[in-house]
């Protein structure tokens, strides 16, 4: 789209992921996924990001909540899932269950009988990485129902990409 394409480059996404970024004859930029590509997103992926955009500021503010109340002389906790001791960089806000984040969106929806195609997402454009709802009293519904549902905890990013699936699957 646009003038045309310069190059191609790979950078850090201010999630701190890699990504790749088109630069094109004009200079301008934006970023790309091939994976995204190839695989394009249904609208409930959107609508679930939308909703993890939505309670990411009070995720951030839990887990450095935690870290300044829960921590040791080094600055570290200890991982409830893998029982190491871990820094805030290497630290993740995991949902607890059974009110696992999925577990809360789908009974969001359905208490509230919404249906993913019929809401409006907004962001993704040239610059933009987040999804949000363009309704924002969708925004506040998720974030309350969230908020009263959630049973979050600090765990080790390694925890929480291996051992805390298991535990669900154990659970479930």
């Amino acid at each position: 789209m646009g003038c045309g394409i310069f190059s191609f480059r790979k950078i850090k996404s201010s999630y701190g992921k890699g990504e790749f970024e088109i630069i094109r004859k004009d200079g301008s930029t934006t970023d790309f996924s091939y994976v995204k590509c190839i695989t394009p997103r249904n609208k409930e992926y959107y609508v679930k990001s939308a909703c993890r955009n939505a309670i990411s500021p009070d995720i951030l503010e839990f887990k450095v909540k935690y870290f300044r109340e829960n921590k040791d002389n080094e600055g570290k906790i200890l991982c409830p899932l893998t029982k190491q001791k871990i820094a805030i960089n290497e630290s993740h806000v995991d949902h607890a269950p059974p009110n696992t984040f999925e577990f809360i969106f789908r009974n969001w929806k359905k208490d509230r009988g919404i249906d993913s195609g019929s809401i409006e997402i907004i962001g993704g454009e040239d610059g933009e990485e987040k999804k949000s709802f363009k309704n924002h009293e969708l925004t506040k519904s998720f974030i309350k129902y969230h908020n009263e549902r959630a049973n979050l905890r600090v765990v080790s990013a390694i925890g929480n990409l291996s051992n805390s699936k298991k535990q669900l699957k154990d659970f479930l």
